[in-house]
């Protein structure tokens, strides 16, 4: 098994206000692993102050992990610390074991899953613009992160949309992030109630497992524990908390708690104590997202996830994920096979990738391109013809020649809206 790296970075549309601050990027990391001629990749993305990584270290232990790839592959728990790491190895796994072709957890009928639109912290008016979007575009449920405007302020949003949907059309979902403390959390939690949420998320920081147990059991809203899985590494662990705090659901990020079968198992603790769950990814690329996605698809869940958070990127890979009135679609043309492919070598640390010409100004061959060279193409053809981010393109054209690779290149070099079909003779 050969094993390499590289770091990416994501750039936010526009500043993303959390309980930790400001966030303008996103640092992830891809993995990649080769076997028998075919390539998979994972998705390492720690978040500061969340996830137990140590990202000051996190390319330290890439370096090892490429080392000895079989070693941690076939000892995982040398990842204990790393959950984020463990989560991008098992990752690449999957996909070299379906092929190479993004096809992580493949499924004959991808199934459209219901999704929470996510309201970020901000002003008043910043907030209730991003709700109006949202029910605008269909959304039946919606999440708002509470905590990080005067509380007052809050209640007055809450009542504006109550005043418009009621909890029979619109499902209102709460995320304090641990913003309450031990003396306002029920008198803040009586109030939230009026507004009939499904549920509130971490509602005081972690670690206060007495106050915790207290609050699930008298609290009008039924409470959600996220933060509180992320630092539990052991099952005795895990199970110790869950039976003394007995929430009534718990959040799962499998980015986060150290991939599929860490969140499989969580999900099995859970079911066993009647708790409910549902899935949230935290901030990674299109590529990370996707495989997420597709574990969600086949649990087959209940109830509305937290899978939509793909849109705050605006240098996001191309995905074959879509949102459609509020649920989470998923592209199957084979087109996108070819996409995955191509993807996989663009990340790929090597500064050159393999190009097939299509024969039309001579005989067809294989040539070695830099990617530089391709780049400053990309931003020719965008002062050329005006291009800016954002802006919209469309890729008709088959991925074997390198026309249709440019399309994607340009896409990913320009920050342009790409489109996807089959290639068609009428592609319009």
């Amino acid at each position: 098994m050969y094993c390499s790296w590289k770091k990416h970075t994501l750039y936010f549309k526009q500043p993303a206000r959390t309980s930790r601050g400001v966030m303008r990027l996103r640092d992830i990391w891809f993995v990649f692993l080769r076997n028998k001629g075919v390539t998979g990749i994972g998705e390492c993305a720690p978040l500061a102050g969340l996830s137990i990584d140590n990202i000051d270290d996190i390319e330290s232990q890439l370096d090892q992990l490429c080392a000895d790839p079989d070693g941690y592959i076939n000892n995982p728990k040398r990842l204990k610390l790393f959950p984020s790491l463990r989560f991008a190895l098992e990752m690449a796994l999957l996909d070299i074991e379906h092929g190479g072709k993004g096809q992580f957890f493949p499924s004959v009928n991808r199934s459209r899953v219901d999704i929470n639109g996510l309201i970020w912290m901000g002003d008043a008016e910043f907030m209730l613009t991003q709700i109006n979007q949202k029910l605008t575009e269909g959304y039946r449920c919606i999440k708002i992160k509470i905590g990080g405007l005067d509380f007052d302020k809050e209640l007055e949003i809450l009542q504006y949309i109550r005043q418009r949907h009621g909890s029979e059309t619109l499902e209102l979902r709460l995320d304090a992030n641990g913003a309450f403390s031990a003396e306002n959390v029920h008198q803040r939690l009586g109030q939230l109630a009026e507004f009939s949420p499904h549920s509130i998320e971490q509602p005081i920081a972690i670690g206060q497992w007495d106050l915790l147990a207290k609050t699930c059991q008298s609290s009008p809203i039924p409470i959600a524990l996220d933060e509180e899985l992320l630092p539990l590494i052991s099952v005795e662990e895990q199970s110790k908390m869950l039976d003394q705090i007995q929430p009534q659901y718990i959040v799962l990020k499998p980015g986060l708690l150290g991939g599929f079968k860490a969140s499989s198992h969580w999900i099995e603790l859970a079911e066993e104590r009647n708790i409910g769950w549902w899935v949230t990814s935290a901030l990674e690329s299109n590529m990370g997202l996707n495989a997420i996605s597709q574990w969600t698809e086949n649990l087959c869940p209940e109830g509305f996830q937290g899978l939509g958070t793909g849109q705050l990127f605006k240098n996001n890979l191309p995905s074959p994920l879509g949102i459609n009135a509020g649920k989470l679609t998923h592209q199957t043309a084979p087109i996108w096979n070819d996409i995955h492919r191509f993807i996989l070598d663009w990340l790929h640390p090597s500064s050159k990738v393999n190009l097939q010409t299509s024969g039309s100004t001579g005989a067809p061959r294989t040539i070695s391109m830099n990617k530089s060279w391709m780049e400053a193409s990309a931003r020719l053809t965008a002062e050329k013809l005006g291009l800016n981010s954002g802006d919209h393109a469309l890729l008709c054209l088959p991925l074997q020649f390198v026309a249709g690779k440019m399309m994607l290149v340009r896409a990913m070099c320009l920050d342009l809206d790409l489109k996807v079909i089959e290639p068609t003779s009428n592609p319009l």
